[in-house]
């Protein structure tokens, strides 16, 4: 197999922890959890509980973060899967090396996010679904390919896995492993130091989900920040892997 780095951008509630863990129980591939979320914590959340061991494990130097991004995968493990939170990228960042890596895109109902973010007691923002940056990684990406890269929605993924999980290779040009279908709960010794605080929801999953509708009706408040989640979600939704199907 050839030296692949899968970067796989997603807002936050989009099913993303549960396809690191797809991808990290084949025996192909190494996991990257984040590499950016240290560089946040230290210019955004300096004083949040657990940075000072977060930062004591990970770098947080971009030039670091981004040399780790684009190192050669060992000839075991030739597969790098990188999940990538798109609001952790620091301003300006220096884009060259997303010509060094594959670039994937998961998505989630911008209502469900929403309703989410209330249901947690997080004041709902455009910026915390992470859509517009999602938004314009993906006309960098398709722009300077001439492509257009592989789109999951989270809902799809979760009604059918298999399926998709099997457009994700074929797109990628990777066999599918039925072992990214289940997988052992807990944690792994590839998650970001902050795992044993922010994977508690999940740490005992052993599989993707069904899908479940999120029954909130968002307040008219909201509606503005709905809309506006919307005009960035559709640069994405309509080449979500099959589509058409």
């Amino acid at each position: 197999m050839r030296d692949l780095r899968v970067a796989m951008w997603s807002g936050a509630l989009t099913e993303a922890l549960c396809m690191m863990r797809a991808w990290g129980n084949r025996r192909d591939t190494v996991v990257l959890d984040d590499p950016f979320y240290p560089n946040y914590l230290a210019r955004r959340r300096p004083g949040l509980p657990g940075t000072i061991e977060v930062l004591a494990r990970h770098p947080a130097d971009t030039s670091k973060i981004v040399e780790t991004i684009t190192a050669p995968a060992p000839p075991s493990k030739p597969l790098l899967y990188m999940k990538l939170t798109t609001r952790y990228l620091p301003p300006g960042l220096d884009s060259s090396w997303l010509g060094r890596v594959t670039s994937c895109f998961l998505i989630r109902d911008p209502r469900e996010l929403l309703a989410l973010q209330i249901r947690q007691r997080v004041e709902p923002t455009v910026e915390r679904t992470g859509l517009p940056l999602q938004a314009e990684i993906f006309r960098q990406v398709s722009n300077a390919t001439g492509r257009i890269p592989p789109v999951i929605d989270a809902a799809d993924l979760q009604r059918d896995p298999r399926r998709v999980l099997g457009l994700l290779c074929d797109a990628l040009d990777v066999a599918f492993d039925d072992a990214m279908l289940s997988w052992a709960p807990g944690l792994r010794d590839s998650d970001g130091a902050w795992a044993p605080r922010n994977y508690r929801s999940v740490e005992q999953l052993t599989g993707f989900e069904p899908h479940r509708p999120i029954p909130e009706t968002l307040a008219s408040d909201y509606m503005k920040i709905y809309l506006e989640c919307i005009e960035h979600q559709k640069v994405l939704y309509r080449h979500r892997l099959g589509a058409a199907v």
